[in-house]
This record gives C-alpha cells, structure tokens and sequence, in this order.
C-alpha cells in the first residue's frame, strides 16, 4: 500500500512536471514568436528608414545641383557684365579719341582760317597801299602835266596877247585915220542922206550873220540831293565853267569845306545835278538872287565874273590852275578812298581773327566738357558694376553656404530693391487684373513673380513669418508649372501662393528679376 502510494504519488510528480515542462515549452514558443515579430518590425522600420535617407539624399543632392547651377549662372552674368563693361569702356575711350580727333581737327581748321584771313587782309592791305601808290604817282604825273599846259598856256597867252595889243595899235591907227576923213564925208553927204554909223570909227562892226550862241540845255531842278552825291550850297558858276561853293556830304573832303570844282558840262542851275568834265557830279542846292549875289562877291577870287543866269554864256578854256586844283582834289579823294578801304579791311581781319580766336575757345571748351562728362559716366558705370558684381559674389557665397531647401532673401545683397521704384512706376501704367482667389490660410503670398530656368521662383513676398511684406526672395525649385492663381509646392515642401498677373506685367517682372536666371516669365 505504501509502495502503491509512493507509485501513485511519483506518477502524479512525473504528471506535474510533464506538464510544468510543456507549460516551459510553449512559454518559449510564445517567446520565439514574440522575438521574431519584432524582429520583422525592426527590419521594416530599418528599410523604411533607408528609403526616406536615399529621398533625402537625392532631394539634397538635387538642392545642391540647382545651387551650384544658380552659382554658374551668376558667374556666367558676372562675366558677361564684365565683358560688356570693358566694351563699354572701350567704346567710351574710342568715341573719347575720335572727339580729340575731331576737336584737334576742327581747331587746326579754325587756325587754317585764321590764317587765311590774315593772309587775305595782309594782300588787301598790299593792294590798297599799291593803289594809293598808283593814285600819287598818277597825281604827281597829272601836277606834272599841269604844270607843263599851265607853261605852254602862258607862253601862248603871252604870244596872244603880244598879237592883241598889236591888233589894237593897227585898229587904233586906223580909227585915228577914218576919224580924220569923217568931216569930209559929212560936208560931201546930200539931204535926206542916210545917217553914218560913227561906231565903224571906233570898234568892230557886227555883222548879219553874227548871233548869240545856242545856251545847253539846263538839267532839271531837284530838291534833295541824290544819294552819294556831294552837295554845294553857297555856290556860284566861274567864267570857265567851273563851280565854286561849300561841300557837304564828300568822303574826301570835310563838311563846309570851301572847293572850286573843274568846268561843268552845261549850265550850272540850282537844284540840279551836274557833272564835270572829269565825270564828277555834284549837287548844286537851290538859292534865291539875294544869296546868289553875296556868293560872287565871296568867290571872286576864284575867277570872277557875274553870278549864274539863264541867258547864253560863251565857254572858257580850262586853265592850269583849275586843272591842278582838280587833280589835287582827285588826289585827295583817292588817298581818303584808299584809307577808308584800308582800315575797313584791318577792321574786318580783326574781327575774322577774333571770331576765329572765339570759336577755337569754344571748341577746346566743348571739348573738355565732353570729356569731363564721359570720363564721368564711365567712373560711374564703373563703380555701378564693381559693386554689382560684388553683391553677385556675396550671393554666390550664400547659395553655397546655405541649407538645402532654404529660400534666400536676396535684398540682403541689394539685388531687387534697388529697382524696386522703378517697377512700382511701371506697375502703375499696368491695368490691374481682376480680383484673384485669396491665398490658403498660413500660406505666403509671391506677388510680381516669375519663374527662373531652374524652376524656382523670385519675387515680393507677403504673409511670411520669416521676411519682411515686400521683400525679394527666391525659392528652391517648384514641383511642376507655376501659374498665377494657385498653390506651388517646393522640393523642400514649402508652399507659396502665387497671385495672379497679367501678360504686361509678366513682361515687366521678367525684365526686372532676369539677373536671377533666364525661363519664361509666369503664367
């Protein structure tokens, strides 16, 4: 009993511990199982972890291409820019060189000119002296041949009158002769008998045929003087035709000068123009009898005889004494002509010289203006690239440096504010667009915008937390087309609102952001 309890109790241990060892044995299994779920778990998180680091490192990858890519384009700008700005300096210096060129030209061609003149001046000059040599020479000859006649004259009116008083001493002789006859012609006459003329005794007697002299015919009066002829007021006529009187309006004699012309042609009459036997014409003023009396009694000394009257006057001959006067007096014009015409000809080369003088200051004036001015655009232009291409490098440097998906503001660097009036100006021309869809709740607004070659987009930025309303920024990459009206994503996940715009304005914006990068302006 005892030994059947013992089996008993050892069976029953043996059942219990069957059945703590199946207990242990599906604890393990549940164990295993557990192990190898989670596992599984860890090996799935493990390849969900390395997808999203391979889309990581390609969206990085990606960011640092488009990058480096904005970086090349700002480098290709900046050599261009360079480029353009040396052609521009090149041209200046070239249009600089070809204005000296032109200025030295023009002002050797003021000189040339000036020369010209001078030398031109200097033959006048030569010229008139030349003739006032002529004119004495030919005065002096006429004085000459005056004296010569005036020598000739004398000796013949010595002959005539050595013939006249003989003349008179034979009419005297024979009056003295028919004087004595008469008494017996008178005692021999009948009555009734014609009277004796007693004047055949004493004179020459006048004979049928003998008849006064047809007078010239008399010029017509005039009242003023014609234009360039000289006046003679005061005036009376000689016995040789001559007219003395007191001149005005003569360039070779002075205002109320007393002159003796040579013999006129025709009668002297008041009013009248005459002209002299030498072509000289003068102005005779009109004058009552009373005047004319008081002007024979003063110019007798200039040969005597009656006033002026309109009854027939038998011409003189022209003596030596007129005929030198004349000469004198035709000296005396010429040498005042030729230095009237000497000192208008110094006057008008002084004033071609300073003319002259004037132009070529003004040119060297103009010229260096002009230089000044160029020579001022180009510092200025200068200056305007070096500190653009300054501003470009600091860019560059911030791209490089910045995290990948980030949007730069790059009014930090003066790129986009700077021109910012000049577009609010043009916009204002621009007709607005129609009220658009209002922008998501949280999401910025891009206004004015357009979208580069890379697919980002520039713009003023609006309802930002992390700018200021207004600003310019640029944005990574956008998935897909940008068009105005709608929400854009980046391939960082950023989104932005961009408004709506028309063509023109469009237009606007892409000549405004295109030192950003090329691409078609949005939509």
């Amino acid at each position: 009993k005892k030994a059947a309890e013992e089996k008993v109790a050892a069976a029953k241990k043996a059942a219990e511990e069957k059945a703590t060892a199946a207990k242990k044995a599906d604890e393990r299994k549940t164990a295993g199982q557990a192990a190898s779920s989670s596992q599984r778990q860890a090996a799935e998180e493990k390849k969900k972890a390395a997808a999203e680091a391979a889309a990581e490192a390609k969206r990085i990858a990606e960011e640092k291409k488009a990058a480096a890519e904005a970086a090349a384009e700002a480098r290709r700008l900046a050599i261009e820019e360079k480029k353009a700005a040396a052609e521009a300096a090149a041209e200046a210096k070239r249009q600089i060189a070809e204005e000296k060129k032109a200025a030295a030209a023009a002002a050797a061609e003021a000189r040339r000119q000036a020369e010209e003149e001078k030398k031109a001046a200097a033959a006048a000059a030569a010229e008139a002296k030349r003739k006032i040599a002529e004119e004495k020479k030919a005065a002096a000859a006429a004085a000459a041949e005056a004296k010569r006649q005036a020598a000739e004259e004398k000796k013949k009116a010595a002959a005539e009158a050595a013939a006249e008083a003989k003349r008179q001493a034979e009419e005297k002789k024979a009056a003295a002769s028919k004087a004595a006859q008469a008494p017996k012609a008178m005692e021999k006459a009948k009555p009734a008998a014609p009277s004796v003329s007693l004047f055949g005794f004493g004179g020459p007697q006048k004979t049928a045929d003998t008849s006064p002299s047809v007078p010239a015919p008399k010029p017509s009066p005039k009242s003023v003087a014609p234009r360039g002829v000289p006046t003679i007021s005061k005036w009376r006529q000689n016995r040789d035709g001559s007219i003395s009187g007191f001149i005005t309006g003569s360039s070779a004699f002075q205002s109320g000068e007393a002159i003796t012309t040579s013999p006129i042609t025709g009668e002297g009459v008041g009013g009248a123009v005459v002209q002299t036997t030498s072509g000289s014409r003068y102005f005779l003023e009109e004058q009552s009898k009373e005047n004319a009396k008081p002007a024979a009694g003063l110019f007798g000394l200039f040969g005597g005889g009656a006033a002026t009257s309109a009854g027939p006057k038998t011409k003189q001959p022209v003596t030596s004494v007129q005929k030198a006067t004349e000469a004198k007096n035709t000296a005396a014009e010429a040498r005042k002509r030729a230095a009237a015409e000497a000192a208008e000809e110094k006057k008008a080369a002084a004033e071609a010289k300073k003319r002259a003088s004037a132009e070529a200051l003004e040119a060297r004036r103009q010229k260096m203006e002009k230089q000044k001015a160029l020579a001022a655009e180009a510092r200025q232009r200068d200056a305007e690239k070096k500190a653009k291409a300054v501003n470009i490098q600091k860019a560059e440097q911030a791209m490089k440096s910045a995290k990948p998906g980030a949007t730069i503001n790059l009014s930090f660097f003066g790129l986009g504010q700077q021109q910012q009036p000049d577009i609010e100006e043009k916009l204002e021309k621009v007709v607005q667009p129609k009220a658009a869809a209002k922008a998501p709740k949280g999401v910025p607004t891009i206004r004015r915008w357009r979208q580069n070659k890379d697919g980002s987009i520039v713009g003023s930025i609006t309802g930002s937390p992390n700018y200021k309303d207004g600003e310019v920024v640029t944005t990574s990459p956008i998935t897909g087309d940008a068009v105005g009206g709608t929400v854009v994503q980046t391939a960082s996940r950023s989104r932005y609102f961009l408004e709506e715009q028309t063509k023109e304005q469009a237009n606007i914006f892409s000549d405004f952001f295109g030192i950003f990068g090329g691409g078609p302006a949005g939509k």
